[in-house]
């Protein structure tokens, strides 16, 4: 679902964004999934992770996952 970048969920960005010290970009997806009313926000981004709480407004902040995997990322895949 498009989340249109309106005012609420600009200033919220911004708030995010200064009280967590992310950059815009990754306020504005934090931003979108609070005003989307998502349970899960997944993040690939490990710094990110590490500047934001577990939960944020009501959405979790989690890596992605495979349930009885731990991780998606194979590490036999070199990416070649």
């Amino acid at each position: 679902m498009p989340i249109e970048v309106n005012r609420e969920v600009a200033e919220t960005a911004q708030s995010i964004g200064a009280q967590y010290g992310i950059a815009p970009l990754d306020s504005i997806h934090v931003a979108s999934a609070i005003y989307a009313k998502c349970e899960v926000l997944f993040v690939w981004d490990k710094p990110l992770q590490t500047k934001l709480p577990s939960t944020i407004e009501g959405v979790i902040i989690s890596e992605p996952y495979w349930e009885g995997k731990t991780s998606l990322v194979d590490p036999a895949d070199t990416g070649r």
